[in-house]
């Protein structure tokens, strides 16, 4: 099922935030390098009305992206949320 129809919410605490402005229809790409020996990392992205449009816990190293397809103009938030991380993240975005 698509995560959105989950509801997941993102916390009301949380390590960092980016802001991506994207047009509709475009795709937003979230660019993740991910170090985790313990713990999480969980990054979200959200709409411009406050939708949860992709939502992806992390607890291994990894480096790849998400490729998020865009049905709202406007700026996407993008939410970082360690927990009990020992480890670091980067993160990248573009749009196509």
């Amino acid at each position: 099922p698509p995560v959105n129809a989950l509801t997941p919410t993102v916390p009301p605490s949380f390590s960092s935030q980016a802001e991506v402005a994207v047009a509709a229809n475009r795709t937003l790409i979230v660019q993740y390098e991910i170090e985790a020996f313990a713990g999480q990392v969980i990054l979200w992205a959200v709409a411009p009305s406050g939708v949860v449009v992709w939502q992806q816990p992390f607890t291994e190293s990894i480096t790849d992206e998400a490729e998020i397809a865009t049905t709202e103009s406007g700026t996407y938030t993008v939410y970082a949320y360690t927990e009990r991380l020992s480890g670091s993240y980067q993160l990248g975005f573009n749009t196509r």
